[in-house]
């Protein structure tokens, strides 16, 4: 995902239309005094595109408007696999909290005949995710580090980067899978061992125990033949059984009827 132009107005320290544009840029830097709006312009791109910021949870959203504003705006172009999407969200005071008013994903673009391919926050945080293969928690652990994370992080000891790193970046999973090998590691060689004592054991058989065990394989097979052909048989006699048990039947009835 490439950003290509943030437009904010009414959000965090923004009251005023603010645009960035991005484009023409492959190395880009938010710098400014503390207080300036740096970290505002990260938590702007992060609540287009998932409708969230690390710094808040989802019932603090109103903390990202301007306190002197009742509608907030927010507009993000960016770039994914060569097609250009815009994703608009808006939200609007209303009884002492923040509701979203509005809010779009497009595309121009041939794949798609509509250019709108969202208009619900649902919808959008679903196609987001679908289009960039990150949720908003992986997003916010590889893209944008939360700036208390990054400050602890410089401050911190090898093994407590180590932990923080796991931590930020979800190792803990990755972690899980590599206990699950070497479980399933130590149980096939368990079984390879096994094997390899069955293996040694067969080994030491000798021509006769083995042409034993060929002529007791040869009669059973035999002998399963004859028990397969003796089931049909009896089969078949259960079937002439049942028929001559049904003309019995028609007899003593024929007979009570003649009586």
């Amino acid at each position: 995902m490439r950003p290509l132009l943030l437009e904010v107005e009414g959000f965090s320290s923004f009251r005023n239309r603010t645009v960035v544009d991005f484009k023409d840029t492959n190395l880009f830097a938010f710098t400014g005094s503390t207080g300036a709006g740096k970290s505002s312009l990260l938590d702007a791109i992060c609540f287009a595109l998932y409708g969230s910021v690390p710094r808040y949870d989802v019932g603090e959203i109103k903390s990202l408007m301007h306190s002197s504003v009742d509608e907030t705006r927010v507009r993000l172009d960016f770039e994914v696999q060569g097609k250009k999407y815009m994703v608009v969200r808006v939200l609007r005071k209303q009884k002492g909290t923040a509701a979203a008013k509005e809010c779009r994903l497009e595309c121009e673009h041939s794949d798609y005949p509509d250019p709108v391919l969202a208009s619900s926050p649902k919808q959008i945080l679903a196609t987001i995710e679908n289009l960039l293969g990150l949720t908003f928690g992986e997003f916010k652990r590889c893209v944008i580090l939360p700036q208390g994370d990054f400050a602890s992080f410089m401050k911190a000891t090898s093994g407590q980067r180590q932990n923080l790193l796991k931590s930020l970046l979800g190792l803990e999973y990755f972690e899980e899978i590599a206990k699950r090998a070497r479980a399933m590691l130590q149980n096939h060689t368990v079984q390879i061992e096994s094997l390899d004592q069955q293996l040694e054991r067969l080994q030491n058989v000798t021509v006769q125990e083995r042409d034993r065990v060929h002529y007791r394989f040869e009669k059973l097979s035999a002998l399963k033949d004859d028990l397969i052909l003796e089931m049909a048989k009896l089969e078949e006699s259960k079937k002439d059984l049942e028929k001559v048990t049904q003309d019995i039947r028609d007899l003593k009835d024929a007979e009570e009827t003649m009586a």
